[in-house]
């Protein structure tokens, strides 16, 4: 799946998830997965999805709260240079290959000393 560059709103991504549900377990079952440059507006909940390839959020933007409980990574999973501005929860999720983060841009406003 290809949606760098893609902008999500809440909704879009309720949609692509419930399509990619699994009908015997209703968990999103998702292989490959590029998300990098995409942005997600308003929280983002990537519940119980299984990632059964590598998962890329490289310089992903979460504007919202980045949620990923319960959710399995099989492949690789890369967040590097992404953007979390108001948090990113990782409850119960289970990383079964090399996982990395690196640090994302600067999100403190311009002339500020943070």
């Amino acid at each position: 799946m290809d949606h760098r560059g893609t902008s999500f709103t809440e909704n879009l991504l309720t949609r692509l998830l419930a399509a990619l549900s699994d009908l015997a377990t209703g968990r999103p079952r998702i292989g490959d997965a590029q998300f990098g440059d995409a942005t997600f507006d308003g929280d983002a909940w990537f519940n119980e999805a299984d990632f059964t390839g590598d998962a890329r959020f490289t310089k992903t933007t979460f504007a919202g709260i980045a949620w990923f409980p319960r959710v399995i990574f099989a492949g690789d999973a890369h967040f590097g240079e992404a953007a979390f501005t108001s948090g990113a929860w990782f409850s119960q999720a289970r990383f079964l290959d090399i996982t990395s983060f690196s640090r994302g841009p600067s999100l403190a406003p311009p002339g500020s000393t943070r």
